[in-house]
């Protein structure tokens, strides 16, 4: 009769793997060490180890949730970037970015024999990479309006020009440029003459009595001293036209920008406003709406 092999039990091929006992025991250790610590992340990392120890690919802790143990990449949707704000440029001289607009127009060949005519400037804004510019060629006065783009090097670049007449670009005509670029932009009023207005140009003219009389009234508003020193102004600009007067200048020892309007009355001089943020001549248009254009063309 045939000797039949009797099926060798699990539990006996194991007992003939000593190493299966080592490594059952290594995992009792892992385990009752973890116990204190359930909930926690140590526990995640001690189970993890255990499940590569037997070669898995997956170890579960408390609870059920299942840990793979393969790198995933995480995929998140980015944030989107925040709204760039409008930059108003129309007062702030000096600003490289509003320098290289009024650069760039300077030379368009739109300004025929005006080219490289500097501005007198009435309103410029820009907002992601547009800006709307709407002013006056300082020689003969002439009506300009420009809408430009800048590119990926910093280049401005003319998208549209129109010369001698105003709200000939708009934001309908160009629906690729952000809107609140042309919100200050508008029909301004024909410029009168100065010798019809009796506007003065008193910038340079030292020893002026009204000249004189309306820096005293700003170094009265300023407390006359400055660090224990008088005040010394450097004047930019001042435009005097009856009983109102704009003053651009610095002050000398602590080099302190001053942009302010001057209204005269019974008492003589005095400041009513003074360069805040944002567009001042537009501040001053909605605040004094009777001020006379020509105080503040002169100084581009």
């Amino acid at each position: 009769m045939a000797n039949r092999s009797t099926p060798e039990t699990t539990a006996a091929k194991y007992s003939r793997d000593p190493g299966v006992y080592r490594k059952a025991g290594i995992l009792l250790v892992i385990v009752l060490a973890a116990l204190p610590l359930l909930g926690c992340g140590v526990l995640r990392t001690m189970v993890d180890s255990a499940g590569k120890l037997f070669g898995g690919g997956e170890s579960t802790v408390a609870g059920g949730a299942t840990v793979s143990n393969e790198s995933s990449a995480t995929t998140t949707n980015p944030e989107p970037p925040p709204a760039k704000p409008l930059v108003i440029l129309t007062q702030r001289r000096g600003n490289p970015i509003r320098t290289a607009i009024l650069d760039t127009l300077r030379h368009y060949p739109g300004l025929g024999d005006e080219n490289g005519s500097r501005f007198v400037v009435l309103w410029l804004a820009m907002k992601d990479n547009w800006a709307m510019m709407q002013g006056r060629t300082e020689g003969r006065r002439t009506e300009v309006e420009a809408l430009l783009k800048r590119d990926g090097t910093g280049n401005w670049t003319v998208v549209s020009f129109s010369k001698g007449s105003w709200l000939a670009i708009t934001s309908a005509g160009y629906p690729q440029a952000p809107k609140p670029i042309f919100s200050g932009a508008r029909a301004w009023p024909k410029e009168k003459t100065s010798s019809a207005s009796g506007f003065r140009n008193l910038t340079n003219a030292k020893g002026n009595a009204t000249r004189t009389a309306i820096l005293d009234a700003v170094r009265a508003s300023m407390g006359w001293s400055i660090n224990g020193k008088k005040i010394v102004f450097t004047v930019r600009w001042l435009g005097v036209q009856g009983n109102w007067a704009y003053l651009v200048a610095e002050e000398y020892n602590v080099k302190l920008p001053l942009d302010c309007l001057l209204r005269r009355s019974g008492s003589g001089w005095a400041v009513v406003l003074t360069q805040g943020e944002g567009d001042f001549e537009r501040t001053i248009r909605q605040q004094y709406p009777n001020v006379p254009q020509a105080i503040f063309d002169g100084y581009p």
